[in-house]
């Protein structure tokens, strides 16, 4: 099968009606950097997508099998345990509310961090005040994932966190992206030295011209 073949396959595959078909699809298209896949995501994860059997209760069907979890792409690529080394049990045991599908909405946030959308960028900002501390810390890291310098007030409340978890991924959070409005900041004020002389010779240019022609 040619590669557009197998992308046009995929990219249909994102209307199915199983949750475990759709994430499939777009995990590979994530894979291959297709943008294709984040408009699943969104959809997925705000709601906007509707399914027979509804959300969160294919989300606990997938959560419960193992294998649908490795066609998801919760087990390997865009996957999110919080905490390097903690188990996926023990990432199910410190969620308060297993029934609200918080571990496969961490996963659909840690996907849609590479989202250049500007409604992505909105989303992560408002889990990042989710009242699930674990959404709160994958939305947190997938903002400082995203690279985007003006979420960065947005996430400085974080700081003063009620979650220990959480204060120390919004403090590594603020330092990358101050780091970047730091880096973007004096690569504008470069260029903005770099063009100056240019300018600035005109009015001497002038100047002995005018000379000149006395």
């Amino acid at each position: 099968m040619h590669a557009s073949e197998a992308d046009g396959s995929l990219k249909q595959a994102l209307d199915d009606k199983n949750l475990s078909v759709v994430m499939a699809a777009a995990h590979a298209l994530h894979s291959l950097h297709d943008p294709a896949c984040y408009d699943a995501y969104y959809e997925i994860y705000i709601g906007e997508r509707k399914n027979d059997s509804g959300m969160i209760a294919q989300e606990m069907k997938v959560l419960h099998d193992p294998k649908q979890l490795a066609q998801m792409g919760l087990s390997e690529g865009i996957g999110y345990i919080p905490f390097a080394g903690i188990p996926w049990g023990a990432l199910q045991t410190i969620m308060k509310d297993k029934k609200s599908g918080a571990a496969a909405k961490a996963a659909l946030i840690s996907a849609l961090a590479t989202d250049p959308g500007a409604r992505t960028g909105k989303v992560l900002l408002t889990t990042s005040q989710n009242r699930n501390w674990v959404l709160r810390v994958a939305a947190l890291e997938g903002i400082a994932k995203r690279g985007d310098a003006s979420l960065l007030t947005g996430i400085e409340p974080r700081l003063s966190d009620s979650k220990r978890e959480v204060r120390f991924t919004a403090a590594a959070a603020v330092i990358h992206l101050d780091d970047i409005a730091k880096t973007q900041a004096a690569g504008d004020t470069k260029i903005a030295q770099t063009a100056l002389p240019a300018s600035a010779k005109e009015p001497y240019a002038t100047q002995a011209a005018f000379q000149t022609s006395k």
